[in-house]
């Protein structure tokens, strides 16, 4: 099993690691506690606060000094924190969030990050903010290095992984998400970057199943208790659906398209005019990865589809049917029907007004679980007349399975058997137009009987280049496999060749130009091949 989702996971660990040592910086360390900051939250609520004022004087491209940050953060304890902490006190605390949490008292900061590509840890750099040296004037505007009028101070900027950590902290939208990552995906087919069109389009189709995930749950809550789901949630959520299935159903399959278009494109440069080189090879792969997460993405988005009308319709109903519970009139037994009757007895008399509502409407059936239990006895008409029984016959159905799968291996291994026979009749080398010139009419017709099954077998010979027979038998003998209808070109090599001394395969694409005549049909058309050159070993011709 191939775990693509651990790719780049060292990039997201080092994402992860900004925020546990931040978080471990300022848990471990006590001293903003003799500041008033006692709660966990209120020291990560000032820390966040700090980092969220340097990185808008660093977008603005403005100094920003300690006495700035502390300004701020006086001025922030002054409407919201109400901490009873001097001008003094705080500033001494701001120089320790600044230069203790954030800028870990001048030391580097390092986080291990599990690569499984390279199967080790990498030590990734973290820093939040930095400082360089500016000259500030009496108004406190920042002059150039090289005027010395001014006064000589640190101002503190935003570092890259502290813009990183910070902008993650308010996601996007889901839809501008998917957005993004669709001009991001459409820009990766357009410069054929296939390789990172695969992760764009597994991003894509993760925001989709979270969407889904989205309004499954919140159906579900509905259902619980309608009132529980504000009617700002459920806006939310209908208006992300809406924007989500808007347009990019659409979008998605005419890239599922092209991408079909391409993969065809490839396979057939691959059969008929060149063999195609690694890095064709590796885009052909990626592309059918793509195309089945497309397929994927287009299902979920449909279902997404049916879904969003499912949700406003239990939406609805499940308001309907509060309205309707508030419209019945209640009270309490104690007080309106048992405590008059036990003052007056008289008042029994009268007790048919007060029954005669819940008695008015016949009572629904019921399922009734102890009658599914008994044994029940068939009712026959006209005296016993038998009843026909039709079951399904898992055996038949099993052996016309077996049958299925058994003519498909014979049509495989009827073309190997014809094609390799010839091989080995001309010394065991030959290539492929060679080979149909030496055989005679009812070979060639039995190799070329079923063409679609022929070109399957050129193509898996082509794509294996060297079949190890020995390493076939190898895995037989550890594996147990499965009968399928597909075809594998392992399993009709090793029922032709398993018990001979054959060793090994090999197909060999011939850049010689030339095309083989397979055949021609009743139309006239006729069937292609480009040469290939193919050879048989034993173990004594290695």
């Amino acid at each position: 099993m191939e775990y693509d989702f651990l790719k780049q996971f060292s990039r997201r660990m080092k994402n992860v690691g900004m925020y546990a040592v931040l978080l471990k910086n300022v848990m471990y360390k006590s001293t903003l506690k003799q500041y008033g900051f006692e709660l966990l939250e209120e020291q990560v609520t000032l820390v966040f606060a700090v980092m969220l004022f340097i990185m808008e004087q660093s977008l603005r491209d403005e100094i920003c000094t300690m006495d700035d940050i502390c300004q701020f953060a006086d001025e922030l304890n002054l409407k919201y924190f109400h901490k009873n902490i001097t001008y003094d006190n705080m500033k001494e605390a701001i120089n320790f969030v600044v230069n203790t949490i954030l800028g870990n008292a001048g030391e580097a900061i390092y986080f291990d990050c599990y690569d499984f590509e390279k199967e080790k840890y990498e030590r990734k750099n973290i820093r939040y903010i930095s400082n360089k040296a500016v000259n500030v004037d009496a108004q406190g505007h920042m002059e150039s290095i090289s005027v010395n009028s001014g006064v000589r101070r640190t101002s503190y900027y935003m570092t890259e992984d502290g813009y990183n950590l910070l902008l993650g902290t308010l996601e996007i939208e889901s839809n501008m998400k998917l957005t993004v990552q669709e001009m991001i995906f459409k820009l990766h087919l357009e410069r054929a970057e296939y390789d990172k069109a695969v992760d764009t389009i597994k991003d894509i189709f993760s925001q989709i199943k979270i969407q889904l995930k989205k309004v499954e749950e919140a159906m579900l809550r509905i259902r619980h208790n309608a009132l529980n789901y504000s009617v700002e949630e459920y806006r939310q959520t209908m208006r992300e659906n809406l924007q989500m299935i808007e347009d990019t159903g659409k979008k998605f399959h005419e890239y599922e398209e092209l991408v079909q278009l391409r993969v065809h494109e490839l396979e057939e440069q691959n059969i008929n005019i060149h063999k195609l080189d690694e890095k064709e090879l590796e885009n052909l792969a990626n592309l059918k990865v793509i195309e089945k997460y497309l397929q994927r993405t287009i299902s979920s988005h449909q279902a997404i589809l049916n879904m969003h009308m499912d949700f406003k319709t239990v939406y609805d109903e499940q308001l309907f049917q509060i309205t309707q519970m508030s419209l019945i009139k209640r009270f309490d037994l104690r007080k309106e029907l048992y405590q008059p009757i036990l003052e007056d007895a008289s008042r029994l008399t009268n007790i048919e007004i007060f029954l005669n509502p819940l008695l008015s409407n016949e009572p629904d059936r019921i399922y009734n679980l102890g009658k599914a239990l008994e044994y029940q006895k068939p009712v026959r008409k006209n005296g016993g007349e038998d009843t026909e029984v039709i079951s399904f016959d898992e055996e038949a159905w099993e052996e016309e399975r077996k049958e299925r799968i058994a003519k498909k291996q014979a049509l495989y291994d009827g073309i190997l058997s014809t094609l390799f026979g010839a091989v080995m009749q001309n010394g065991g080398n030959i290539s492929l137009e060679q080979l149909m010139q030496s055989i005679s009419d009812e070979q060639k017709e039995k190799m070329t009987a079923d063409i679609g099954a022929l070109k399957t077998v050129v193509v898996e010979l082509l794509r294996e280049k060297c079949v190890d027979i020995e390493r076939l038998k190898k895995e037989r003998r550890d594996y147990i496999l499965e009968e399928n209808e597909e075809f594998h070109l392992g399993e009709s090599l090793l029922r032709l060749f398993g018990d001979s001394e054959v060793s090994r395969i090999t197909a060999e694409r011939i850049e010689d130009g030339k095309e083989v005549v397979l055949c021609r049909q009743e139309n006239g058309r006729r069937i292609v091949c480009s040469n290939v050159n193919i050879a048989i070993y034993n173990e004594k011709v290695e």
